[in-house]
């Protein structure tokens, strides 16, 4: 499928999927509603969240007998949801009309507000890795990955590990199979290799894969399919940036990072997931010592009859009071 543009995405593709397909762009800003009194609101809800969080409960499990406990965190969250929409004093480096800012301190993003720091750190002249769409045009569907240039970025919080750093081995997670350890001490926010496979057809990644990822655009444009008023054609045998792991066994370790599948293994835990330039990059939440095995969360939709360990990143205060709320 030949197309004008540089990624291939936008050719005869109905104007609706190509709004949604702008995944490397920032989110829409944040309200700006007025109140007079929202710093005393947000540190009372502060102070009786932690008060909430800190009562004794089994880890990863939440009691339909907390009914009571779920509607007072309710309120909380109501009242910080409400607070976080207001103005708040900028840091120094954080201009109010750019959403994207919090990239400057983080370049795994900033939840909502913005999933893909790729755009918004080049633009203020951060050495980024190329994005998965001029990656794909300098090598290919499926040696794409060698073209990124991760380890030589230079971002914020943004520490790559060496290839030397981890290593395949037989998983400790029942039933896993093979896994990836660290083959020497990773710092907490250490970054694995890109997660690599030949890029899928939006044709292709509708029929779904066991070791499929998907860009977070690209992924609503996948759920979009469902609708039967969406317009098909020739645009779903062009790239939609997801792709399949499952083939690429050498040179592609994060292929083999497992995910917890019960509440025992959320213990093990240690790496989330990130994006940058369409790219997915698990990160180490903590200090891994050598020969610990790397373990993530794949959220609520992966596993059947298990939501998942909940796991948000650090600088999302908001998003991890709502997930617990949500498990209870």
């Amino acid at each position: 499928l030949k197309c004008p543009d540089s990624n291939g995405l936008h050719c005869k593709m109905p104007s609706a999927i190509v709004h949604r397909l702008a995944f490397m762009s920032p989110l829409q800003p944040r309200r700006r509603a007025v109140a007079t009194i929202w710093p005393l609101l947000v540190v009372a809800g502060v102070v009786l969240m932690g008060v909430l969080l800190l009562l004794p409960e089994p880890s990863f499990v939440f009691s339909s007998a907390a009914a009571s406990r779920r509607g007072l965190l309710g309120g909380v969250a109501g009242l910080l949801a409400s607070a976080v929409g207001q103005p708040r004093a900028k840091a120094a480096n954080e201009p109010a009309d750019e959403p994207c800012a919090c990239c400057e301190r983080d370049w795994c993003g900033c939840g909502d507000k913005c999933t893909d720091c790729h755009v918004y750190l080049a633009a203020k002249g951060f050495k980024v890795p190329l994005d998965i769409a001029v990656a794909f045009d300098a090598a290919g569907k499926v040696g794409w990955g060698t073209a990124l240039g991760w380890q030589a970025a230079r971002m914020p919080r943004w520490q790559p590990v060496a290839n030397e750093d981890v290593k395949v081995e037989g998983s400790t997670l029942e039933g896993a199979g093979q896994g990836l350890f660290a083959a020497a001490q990773l710092p907490k926010g250490a970054v694995l290799p890109p997660y690599q496979g030949p890029q899928l057809s939006f044709a292709e990644a509708e029929r779904g894969g066991t070791y499929m990822w998907c860009p977070a655009k690209a992924r609503e444009v996948i759920g979009d399919l469902k609708d039967s008023s969406v317009k098909r054609g020739s645009w779903l045998d062009g790239p939609s940036f997801c792709v399949d792991a499952q083939p690429l066994v050498k040179g592609n370790p994060s292929r083999y990072v497992n995910a917890a599948a019960t509440e025992k293994q959320c213990k093990a835990v240690n790496t989330e997931i990130c994006q940058i330039g369409g790219v997915m990059y698990y990160r180490t939440t903590q200090p891994v010592a050598p020969g610990a095995e790397l373990v993530t969360d794949y959220g609520s939709t992966y596993w059947p009859g298990f939501d998942s360990c909940q796991l948000v990143t650090e600088n999302d205060l908001l998003g991890k009071l709502n997930s617990r709320i949500s498990g209870l």
